[in-house]
């Protein structure tokens, strides 16, 4: 025997029915929406950088502020280290074209940025394996131009052509490993002619 259903809870499933249609029909236009949000923004990078840009800039401290809501250095730190290791080959092919691109846009500001660097980086390496300000180890020599990184158990020649030209900033990569000293040119030399420098002979 069916049982018949009251006029009332027929509209009030009627209604239901309805509204799920409704609101099932309002996720799927969003999801829509989405999509083609994604597929706009994939075709119209450069514009998107551009509003993006120009956004930032008019509400710099608004955005601050803002971001700094849900910073963590921490964690930040820890993602941004995975991503890195994640996506080295992309890291080294943007660098690449922004470096060619930054090359050929100022080309002189370039080669000032890199000398800058090198006398940096070569000055930091002295500072750490002889002290503040760094002198040779041999003649006590500490005029800066003079002063250059020795291998002390020789064998320098070779360990620079496997490095390449920075070997500075090889050093500072690997946080300064040990085995290296701080001499002057003419100490350096003679070390590498006679194995062991005059001074020392004295």
């Amino acid at each position: 025997m069916k049982i018949r259903k009251s006029p009332k809870i027929q509209i009030l499933n009627r209604k239901v029915y309805i509204l799920r249609e409704y609101y099932f029909n309002i996720v799927k236009r969003r999801m829509n929406q989405k999509e083609r949000r994604k597929e706009w923004r994939k075709k119209n990078r450069e514009k998107c950088r551009e509003y993006s840009k120009k956004y930032y800039e008019k509400n710099r401290e608004k955005e601050i502020k803002r971001r700094m809501k849900y910073y963590n250095k921490e964690e930040h730190r820890i993602k941004m280290k995975e991503w890195r290791e994640k996506n080295r080959e992309h890291i080294r092919e943007y660098e690449r074209r922004y470096r060619k691109k930054y090359r050929d846009r100022d080309r002189e500001k370039y080669r000032k940025w890199m000398k800058d660097y090198r006398i940096r980086i070569r000055l930091q390496a002295l500072i750490h394996y002889s002290g503040d300000p760094p002198k040779c180890v041999c003649c006590s020599e500490t005029e800066i131009k003079f002063l250059t990184i020795d291998h002390i158990h020789g064998k320098g020649k070779e360990h620079r052509k496997l490095v390449g030209v920075n070997f500075y900033h090889w050093l500072k990569k690997n946080n300064y490993p040990e085995g290296y000293q701080v001499l002057c040119w003419n100490c350096n030399l003679a070390k590498a002619l006679y194995e062991i420098c005059p001074h020392q002979v004295k």
